[in-house]
């Protein structure tokens, strides 16, 4: 094979890599367009000492990249807690069970094969739905 061979084939190669790359971060915002970010309020609720990380994701367009990892850093480390008699399982079982069809469409998706971790995410959430589905009546749960 050619130089110019090898090279085309490179170039290609790291072409195809960054369009499936885009392709599944389209996957993921909306994903969270349509159902993580709802699904986030809903749990931070939740938590007691919620206003202690709220304030430092007050996001501008002066974050730098520094900035976007150590809140990440933080994120992993702090401790949350879940108040459960706080929840609403109705509230969550009844959106869930309304964009069922939309999970199993991304769940559908090849190119979350690609991207262990969200795939992870998307099938828990699927399994939470499923398990909410089967509870007459979710908000009345023991917890």
């Amino acid at each position: 094979m050619g130089v110019i061979a090898k090279w085309t084939e490179i170039m290609l190669s790291r072409r195809e890599k960054l369009i499936r790359a885009q392709k599944l971060n389209m996957v993921i915002r909306v994903f969270f367009s349509e159902l993580g970010i709802y699904m986030i309020s809903l749990f931070v609720d939740l938590d007691p000492r919620a206003e202690e990380i709220r304030e430092g994701l007050n996001i501008t367009e002066r974050w730098t990249h520094q900035d976007f990892r150590n809140v990440s850093e933080h994120l992993k480390k702090f401790q949350y807690d879940i108040e459960i008699q706080k929840t609403r399982l109705g509230v969550l079982t009844e959106f869930l069970m309304r964009e069922r069809d939309f999970l199993v469409r991304l769940l559908e998706n090849p190119f979350l094969l690609e991207h262990g971790s969200f795939t992870d995410l998307l099938r828990a959430v699927f399994h939470l739905t499923e398990e909410l589905a089967y509870r007459k009546d979710p908000d009345q749960l023991p917890g």
